[in-house]
């Protein structure tokens, strides 16, 4: 991963941690009396306070009854969008200098909620390069942005207003090198329609030969393939062409009446029909590809309707959107629970912006845990897992020699009660407080 300008300037002298628990996010017990060494951005050492040479000019920072944690990983949001409901058509309508200013409030959000590296999946034009830039430059404040630029899709498929359409395996070609020009760091593609109007999510977008063109065009650049794919011929056609990260994943097929609908689908009926396929599970775990099922945005709209109801009486459209959701996330935890059974790396992105607000990244490792999957997993999934399916786990995701010293001070232990990260004290990006980062950005 690219250094960031921004989190090296100032001071570049050592420094220890300490606190009364270390979980360094590799699998390991958590340590009693942790420490971390730090020279400029980088972990020196880590482990038990004393077990390692320290010089005698560090600065000493003591966290009494606090625990240090390895920043988060979302590995899935849209920072151009609000998480408010609006549809990425209103969106892009509101311009780009709007989305500009709601990127840039978006990524101060998430940093300073303890998420320290950050996936976008999709933005407009060249909006996610621009921001990564302004954080890197130090102009902004905001996380390790790894950003894919323009979702690529069908002529008037899902996402379709942020300007990545693009058909024909040559024309797909086109479109990665261009993205990759760009500075892309993965690419993205919509191998099922999704929430944007007409794009059924229980359809195939492309063939399998169109995204063949873009895993073998990426791959050959060395870079990850990623599908946003919800129906089962889309996770199919996701398989056969070699990606190797799958979003949503939802086992979706069409609905027999599909054909027939006199007026625009209900909110159940867009989806189409759940249909759990567990030989497509098997080809996922044999070829090794890791999914992000975005559960907290499907858990914060239900939230959202049961909250509503407490407080007065829903329209007739609310309370059947109400049932539907709590269908459609029942059957969410239910494919979650059976994907993880099968031994599926399942890792944590939020889809903050799009289905949930920004800042909080805890609710979908929250509701990871809620779905079955245990406190320590999900902290991983969080974590070292996210990095590793994004391909920086050298860099981020863990507390360990030679990565970037990305730590979170929280109250708790959240191997074992994950709430512990909402109990956040102190983010350390790159080896400094936010506060010293924002000291630093502001002159002082």
């Amino acid at each position: 991963m690219p250094h960031q300008e921004g989190f090296r300037r100032g001071l570049q002298h050592m420094r220890l941690i300490e606190a009364d628990w270390l979980v360094s996010g590799t699998g390991a017990a958590p340590v009693k009396n942790g420490a971390v060494l730090i020279d400029g951005e980088r972990i020196v050492s880590a482990g038990p306070a004393g077990s390692f040479e320290v010089p005698a000019d560090v600065e000493l920072l003591k966290f009494p009854g606090r625990t240090l944690a390895p920043g988060l990983v979302d590995c899935h949001s849209h920072i151009n969008m609000a998480g408010d409901k609006l549809t990425v058509e209103e969106v892009v309508a509101e311009g780009e200098p709007m989305m500009l200013f709601r990127s840039a409030q978006n990524c101060r959000t998430t940093v300073e909620t303890g998420v320290t590296t950050l996936s976008d999946n999709g933005a407009y034009g060249k909006t996610a390069f621009d921001t990564k830039k302004a954080i890197a430059a130090g102009i902004i404040p905001g996380p390790r942005l790894f950003v894919c630029g323009r979702p690529l899709t069908m002529t008037g498929g899902h996402g379709w207003p942020m300007g990545g359409e693009a058909d024909g395996e040559d024309g797909l070609r086109q479109a990665v090198r261009q993205l990759l020009r760009e500075g892309a760091d993965y690419i993205k593609v919509m191998a099922s329609g999704g929430s944007t109007r007409n794009t059924p999510r229980c359809r195939a977008s492309y063939t399998v030969a169109e995204l063949k063109a873009v895993a073998e065009e990426t791959h050959s650049w060395g870079r990850v393939a990623v599908a946003h794919a919800t129906s089962n011929e889309s996770i199919a056609n996701s398989l056969d062409a070699g990606f190797d990260m799958l979003c949503h994943c939802s086992f979706y097929k069409p609905p027999q009446r599909e054909a027939a609908w006199p007026t625009p689908p209900s909110f159940c009926d867009a989806f189409g029909i759940y249909s759990y396929d567990p030989e497509l599970t098997k080809r996922i775990v044999d070829q090794g590809v890791a999914i992000h099922p975005t559960m907290q945005c499907h858990r914060y709209g239900l939230q959202r309707l049961e909250r509503c109801a407490c407080e007065r009486k829903l329209t007739e459209a609310e309370t059947n959107e109400l049932a539907a959701r709590r269908q459609r996330y029942a059957e969410r935890c239910d494919y979650f629970q059976k994907l993880l059974d099968a031994g599926v790396e399942l890792i944590a992105g939020s889809d903050a912006g799009w289905g949930s607000p920004f800042g909080d990244f805890v609710g979908e490792i929250e509701a990871m845990v809620d779905a079955g999957m245990n406190t320590h997993d999900a902290l991983q999934a969080g974590t070292l897992r996210s990095a590793r399916s994004m391909g920086i786990d050298k860099q981020v995701g863990s507390i360990e020699k030679g990565k970037l010293a990305d730590i979170l001070v929280v109250d708790g232990d959240p191997t074992t009660d994950i709430s512990a990260l909402r109990r956040l004290q102190t983010v350390f990006l790159g080896g400094r407080t936010l506060q010293e980062t924002e000291a630093t950005r502001r002159g002082y």
